[in-house]
């Protein structure tokens, strides 16, 4: 179980950015993209065990030299080693004194193909020796981090930050997949676009909710109506329900009540609450920034196609974005859908528990009409500018109805997608069922042969699955989808057939059958038959499980952390936020802990902005083929 110490992470205040750059399209944006591991190495072509480099160059002539280097080894390395073992190092794994050819390394993370190397002042005498292996083992596509032994002497623990920072070390530790991390430019975004993209943005406009009233700063952050609103006042104990305070020009307003999570109920004594607010109120820049709103703020602060008034914090993804930058996302072929959620308190109150499951989400109204629903279904991909735009989408996709004529599981039932363990199964069968994988028929083979390793749409199939008291042929869990094949021997099981299929749709499965003579005259054109057959469709619009979102006007709290399914967005560009924040806990559970760890370290070690008036990444789904 993750808890929110796990999302820390180590931030110099200096990067924290509290004015905007001269330009709003003059952010950097790092582009974050995990993949799955390769067959073999990334570089080169060359194919390597990267649990035990049994592919590598090896003398068995140093094993005992080695043996005795671990055991006899310099300080530096063994504080060194201290600091990094146990995957402390952005979860690498790393052995010590390793062999590789003709050299003995110090330290060797094989899923990065990365040596780290400490130099002590004897390699004053050793240049020579020390540049023809860095020479050979760059020869094998490894790469070499150098450690100056004085350093680590000095501070053990500054070293391991900076490797935590070292582009070398950045990874995804979990699969031992790749992790591309690529410093770009916020104009760049265009070119990650495709036709059939529908790009959605926020479109809140930021209300000027912080004000003073008899030397109480509020900053409003929920609408109870028109007259009455929830604020956070600093000196929240010193008033009482029903206290009375003017604001500066004037205006009175009621306290009604009082909440230790939301503040203060204010009632205010006008006519338009909005219009007192446009002439006393300043823009709620948040605490971090710790200064004052100034008169630039008020553009700055506030996206360029902001429209309806609601929020107490801008959505700060789209601040990059101008005129020109939203009229070429058009050209590119790709679709505008601007959506609304008004950004409340939650998104800058802390987590203050360590138990994610104890903390409280506020909730934030939110909107997406039909015909938004409409056109972002009918997307490709679908790229949430910030995460709110996301959390609005997935909240739509929380409560959308399944496509028509498309089964899905009954409500409350959770499956393990990856092994049906809440399907029924007859662990009698379990021996039939390897017999069957082992002396598989011809067409079965065949067929196998087109739609293994994800070839079918990216779908993954198992073959001859037990299911209750049946084995199917081929079984894809994430689409809850049988395919049969039927050969002559079935002419005579009608009955038997129609018992199973009967059996399998109850429990929401759906049923494929396919002739095995047309599987033998033509395997690759039955592939190309289910690669278009809605059952196996990639995507909603064309016919998959389910439209990605539903039209949607009402409140959401959604939380998201790390295990959350997304269904609605596939591509999330957004700031980098705050150590320990649910915003970052979004972004871990859209592109991985480990993977969002790595790529803050890479922002840190470059210097990328944070925060409101900071930079940006494009973070691609980790689960995503796109």
């Amino acid at each position: 179980m993750l808890h929110t110490s796990d999302f820390d992470f180590e931030l110099p205040p200096e990067l924290i950015a509290s004015h905007p750059l001269e330009r709003r399209d003059a952010s950097r944006m790092l582009v974050v993209q995990s993949s799955p591991p390769l067959e073999g190495c990334p570089q080169g072509g060359v194919v390597r065990d990267t649990v035990n480099y049994r592919t590598l160059p090896f003398n068995s002539n140093l094993k005992q030299r080695a043996r005795e280097l671990r055991h006899a080894g310099s300080l530096p390395e063994a504080l060194l080693w201290n600091e990094i073992k146990n995957k402390k190092l952005n979860g690498l794994d790393f052995d010590r004194q390793k062999i590789i050819g003709n050299y003995i390394v110090d330290f060797f993370c094989a899923s990065r193909f990365l040596v780290i190397e400490i130099d002590d002042k004897t390699h004053d005498f050793k240049i020579e020796y020390d540049k023809a292996r860095d020479e050979y083992l760059k020869s094998l596509h490894l790469n070499v981090i150098h450690v100056s032994a004085a350093d680590v002497l000095k501070n053990p623990h500054g070293i391991f930050l900076w490797l935590s920072n070292h582009p070398g070390t950045s990874c995804h530790p979990s699969t031992g997949g790749e992790l591309t991390l690529s410093d770009k430019h916020i104009r760049d975004f265009l070119d990650y676009l495709r036709p059939g993209d529908v790009v959605v943005f926020n479109n809140s406009r930021v209300i000027p909710a912080r004000f003073d009233a008899d030397g109480h700063e509020i900053t409003l952050h929920t609408a109870v109506d028109d007259k009455n609103w929830w604020g956070l006042c600093k000196k929240f104990n010193k008033i009482n329900i029903g206290d009375t305070l003017t604001m500066t020009d004037g205006t009175t307003i009621t306290v009604m009540d009082k909440d230790d999570e939301s503040g203060l109920l204010l009632r205010f004594n006008c006519d338009n609450v909005f219009d007192v607010l446009n002439r006393v109120g300043k823009m709620p820049l948040p605490p971090y920034m710790k200064r004052d709103a100034e008169i630039a703020d008020q553009t700055r602060y506030q996206t360029v196609y902001a429209d309806p008034l609601g929020s107490m914090a801008a959505p700060t993804a789209g601040l990059h974005f101008t005129d020109e930058l939203m009229a070429e996302i058009e050209k590119r072929g790709a679709k505008i859908v601007k959506i609304t959620l008004h950004v409340g308190a939650g998104t800058w109150m802390p987590v203050k528990t360590e138990n994610l499951s104890e903390h409280k989400m506020h909730s934030e109204w939110c909107q997406i009409t039909p015909a938004q629903a409409e056109i972002i279904n009918a997307a490709t991909r679908v790229i949430a500018v910030g995460t709110t735009s996301l959390r609005t989408l997935e909240s739509a996709a929380s409560s959308s109805p399944p496509l028509e004529g498309w089964r899905v599981a009954p409500a409350g039932v959770v499956r393990d997608t990856a092994n049906y363990r809440t399907l029924p199964f007859n662990p009698k069968l379990k021996e039939r069922a390897r017999e069957l994988r082992h002396a598989g028929s011809l067409p079965e083979a065949l067929l196998w042969n087109e739609i293994k390793n994800k070839k079918l749409n990216g779908l993954d199939f198992d073959r001859q699955k037990i299911i209750g008291n049946y084995i199917v042929d081929f079984f894809c869990a994430s689409k809850f989808l049988v395919i049969e094949v039927d050969d002559k021997t079935h002419d005579t099981k009608v009955d038997y057939d129609r018992q199973r299929d009967e059996y399998l749709k109850s429990l929401n499965l759906a049923v494929i059958h396919i002739q095995a003579k047309d599987v033998l005259q033509d395997p690759h054109g039955v592939f190309n038959w289910l690669s278009n057959h809605p059952g196996t469709s990639c995507h909603p619009s064309n016919g998959g499980e389910r439209a990605r979102v539903a039209p949607f006007c009402g409140t959401t709290d959604i939380f998201i952390t790390p295990g959350y399914k997304f269904r609605a967005v596939d591509v999330l560009l957004t700031n980098f936020h705050l150590p320990k924040s649910t915003l970052f806990m979004l972004v871990s559970a859209f592109s991985g802990l480990a993977e969002m760890k790595a790529a803050y370290a890479h922002a840190v070690a470059e210097k990328y902005r944070f925060f409101s008036y900071g930079d940006c990444c494009l973070l691609f789904r980790k689960d995503s083929e796109w």
